[in-house]
């Protein structure tokens, strides 16, 4: 084989290896870190719903004695139903409206008609004053509920996956394209069995340790770890969200890589059997 036929199957090989590489790293974005069931389904496997309820309970016991209240009243106040589906509605207008907001008029009638039915039991009588230190009061847990059910992140998320949209397409395309005018070429230069299996298996070792360098390097020096976020249901969400993103990178490199193995155990024993 020419020494110009050799530096073509190169080149070619790099221009498949690195497009497809590409391509397989932008669809498994969109797979995953900008699909809203993988988003759904981190937050089920964080138990960020029961996480975000317990912090809210917490926060609301906190602040009952202040107010003149026993702690244990506000003992599984909110639900982890209660803000799956608060933050599931949430997640999913941002999706489909790019806004969304945590409606409280229900939750704020809520409160007001326990705490006064417990005023009640209690034979506490409530003075004019009474009333607006409680309404002032039922107005900070108002706003409390409002940002803990207000899923983070979510705005910025959205801005950044429309921006992504309007350009993924035409990467596919344009990988698609080049992979497939380099396939073509590559076949035109008419490599014997030897060399053909030695260019295809170069091809899926280039793609898997360009899809698989970065997410090595990230999770290997636990960098997702050391993000600081508060409460924790915050930071398990984002740490198992981009985990889970790097991982499918890995698992895709890994199906490269013995995708090139075989090639090469398939070529050699072509061999030994002639």
């Amino acid at each position: 084989m020419k020494k110009t036929n050799h530096l073509l199957a190169c080149l070619f090989s790099f221009f498949i290896a690195f497009f497809m590489f590409l391509g397989l790293f932008v669809t498994i974005t969109k797979l995953t870190l900008m699909n809203e069931n993988y988003l759904f389904k981190t937050l089920e496997k964080v138990d960020y719903y029961q996480a975000i309820a317990n912090e809210l309970n917490e926060d609301f016991m906190q602040s009952a004695g202040a107010a003149g209240f026993e702690p244990d009243i506000y003992k599984n106040f909110v639900s982890s139903k209660e803000v799956k589906k608060m933050s599931q509605d949430y997640i999913q207008n941002f999706y489909t409206h790019k806004q969304a907001s945590i409606h409280t008029d229900a939750f704020e009638k809520r409160l007001y008609e326990y705490l006064h039915d417990y005023a009640k039991k209690q034979n506490l009588q409530l003075t004019q004053q009474d009333e607006e230190r409680l309404n002032q009061y039922i107005q900070i847990n108002v706003k409390g509920y409002q940002q803990y059910l207000s899923f983070p992140f979510m705005q910025y998320l959205i801005m950044a996956f429309d921006m992504l949209d309007q350009v993924i397409p035409f990467i596919l395309i344009a990988c698609l394209i080049i992979v497939l005018f380099a396939i073509v070429f590559l076949y035109l230069l008419k490599l014997k069995g030897k060399w053909k299996a030695v260019y295809i298996s170069s091809i899926c070792f280039g793609s898997a340790f360009m899809i698989t360098g970065i997410p090595l390097f990230i999770l290997l020096g636990q960098y997702i770890e050391h993000i600081h976020l508060s409460p924790e249901a915050y930071y398990l969400f984002i740490v198992q969200y981009l985990k889970g993103y790097l991982n499918s990178l890995l698992l895709c490199g890994g199906l490269l890589f013995i995708i090139g193995i075989l090639v090469v155990l398939f070529q050699k024993k072509g061999r030994i059997t002639n």
